[in-house]
């Protein structure tokens, strides 16, 4: 029998950023990137989509376990995730703010 959830979800539980200790720059780097996500009024979905124009293709849910720390990328997929992000701050009319990453 397949274990089940006493109860369901609500999508900010499912996305909410891994704990780890503060102070760590890679830690200040995705809540700052998660938080851009968030200020974009997008979907993963959406962002999904966005990185395949961009030359990605990361699923949602690499995605997401990306935005919120649980998983890594290289400098240049994260590059493509911070130009899809900042695509559609532009389409929203704020500045784009998704920091860019150097390296391999």
């Amino acid at each position: 029998m397949p274990l089940r959830p006493t109860k369901p979800l609500r999508p900010t539980e499912a996305l909410r950023p891994a704990m780890t200790p503060r102070g760590n720059a890679s830690t200040d780097q995705h809540q700052r990137l998660f938080a851009i996500f968030l200020s974009c009024r997008t979907t993963l979905e959406d962002l999904s989509r966005r990185t395949k124009t961009f030359g990605g293709g990361l699923s949602v849910a690499l995605l997401a376990n990306y935005l919120v720390g649980r998983s890594t990328v290289s400098a240049a997929t994260h590059n493509v995730v911070a130009d899809a992000i900042n695509a559609r701050l532009r389409e929203l009319s704020k500045p784009p703010d998704a920091p860019y990453r150097a390296g391999p």
